[in-house]
């Protein structure tokens, strides 16, 4: 995983009690889990369980990505255990990422993003990148096939994460363009009238 900046105290502003409080409140609030900070920002696990019995469908809790084949979901708990699920915002003009906010519509939380990457490596990509450090889970499920990644942020970490082995699938077939009898004759002929071209003087006569 590479790092994500947590800063909540960037830029200071008119102090006030209440903020200070508040501030004070969420930056020293004890990690629920003890081995929140030597654990594994991110810890991914992968289920293979029986596949769907319904195509993916965009919901105000889920994104389905990378041509509605994957769904995602993300699952969240803050400082003072309270849970919820977050609020999916599909993005507009793309099928491959989306975002998710958790407690208010205007504070984005997470990007999530699904590439295939059989071509290079027969697998589907997952990344992810969290500007929030409380706990959460998120899913990646391959209606297809039914397999699912799990990702796992301890409460107190931040963390993005590049998975490029996330999810397997068959490679697609590569359509190879061929070219036919004439086609062949005819770039020949091509490539030798240019070989021909670089090979005369330039203002010499090619016959003396």
């Amino acid at each position: 995983p590479f790092p994500t900046v947590t800063d909540t105290a960037a830029f200071q502003t008119c102090p006030t009690t209440a903020l200070s409080t508040a501030t004070a409140s969420i930056s020293q609030a004890p990690a629920r889990d003890a081995t929140a900070t030597t654990a594994p920002r991110i810890s991914p696990s992968a289920d293979k369980g029986p596949a769907p019995s319904s195509p993916c469908a965009t919901t105000t809790t889920a994104l389905c990505l990378n041509s509605n084949r994957f769904l995602v979901e993300v699952d969240w708990e803050d400082f003072n255990g309270i849970t919820g699920r977050g609020t999916a915002v599909p993005v507009m003009n793309s099928t491959e990422s989306g975002l998710f906010w958790f407690f208010s519509p205007d504070n984005i939380e997470m990007l999530v993003k699904v590439l295939d990457g059989r071509a290079f490596n027969d697998h589907f990509w997952v990344f992810a990148g969290a500007t929030t450090n409380v706990e959460y889970t998120l899913r990646v499920t391959d209606t297809q096939t039914g397999e699912t990644r799990t990702y796992v942020n301890p409460l107190g970490s931040s963390s993005t994460f590049l998975d490029n082995q996330a999810l397997g699938g068959p490679q697609q077939p590569v359509i190879v363009p061929t070219l036919s009898g004439w086609s062949v004759v005819v770039l020949g002929l091509v490539l030798m009238l240019a070989a021909a071209t670089r090979l005369t003087p330039v203002g010499r006569d090619p016959t003396k």
